[in-house]
């Protein structure tokens, strides 16, 4: 809070920079003026002009908070006039959004790799409570994500190659199958500091087809002789 001039409490007295009288006559609560009391510590500025504000707890995401002061329990320093009642309300969380999940393979992709991992990456650090890493183990995962073999109805068994707070590393114990699709789908169990929880993301993805090597290497032996690759030639691709 800043005032234009210098102030002290109502009864003429000087305000230390930790004074605790100025909790007594600082409003600060949730919702509005009858909401939960805020739990907070105040200090001024030497020039007696600013003071600085500090919770005790963290903010609470989306929630409203009312702060005020009343008429009469400060006065300006030079002339003694009472500092006007004055208040103001606002919401914390305008600029917060939930944790977004990016999964690799991506959604739709072909071609992909039998032995690839799955990778799950947050914009941002994920939680299952406040400031407690939420996953540890490789069955607490499971509860949370999953990969699934479209084509075998069942879910693939994996294990976990890396993992912390922004990003999951999973290693499917066998190869994907050639020619198959599966899906990845990553819960809405992850929660960053401020309690918001992620979305269902999925990816649906499609295994690379099984290559015929002997006829990839019979077409080069025959473009190794001819030394040209013939418009009929049947191993031209």
């Amino acid at each position: 809070m800043r005032f234009d001039d210098p102030i002290e409490f109502r009864n003429g007295s000087s305000i230390a920079t930790n004074d605790l009288k100025l909790q007594e006559y600082i409003v600060f609560r949730k919702n509005n003026s009858s909401g939960a009391r805020v739990s907070f510590s105040a200090s001024i500025d030497r020039y007696k002009k600013l003071s600085l504000l500090s919770l005790t707890t963290d903010w609470m995401a989306d929630k409203k908070y009312y702060l005020a002061i009343q008429s009469g329990d400060f006065r300006f320093t030079k002339n003694s006039n009472s500092v006007r009642a004055a208040s103001v309300t606002w919401v914390v969380g305008d600029n917060l959004s939930a944790p977004r999940v990016t999964i690799d393979p991506r959604d739709g992709a072909s071609g992909v790799a039998p032995s690839s991992d799955i990778i799950s990456t947050f914009d941002k650090e994920v939680y299952k409570n406040k400031k407690t890493v939420i996953l540890s183990t490789n069955h607490m995962l499971k509860s949370y994500i999953t990969i699934r073999h479209i084509e075998g109805n069942r879910d693939v068994d994996y294990n976990v190659r890396s993992l912390n707070s922004t990003r999951i590393v999973l290693d499917p114990r066998d190869n994907m199958l050639d020619g198959n699709s599966y899906q990845v789908t990553v819960s809405s169990a992850f929660v960053d500091r401020d309690s918001n929880s992620n979305s269902i993301t999925r990816s649906k993805f499609k295994i690379a087809g099984n290559i015929n090597l002997d006829a990839l290497n019979r077409g080069y032996q025959c473009c190794r002789r001819c030394k040209t690759r013939c418009k009929n030639c049947r191993f031209r691709r």
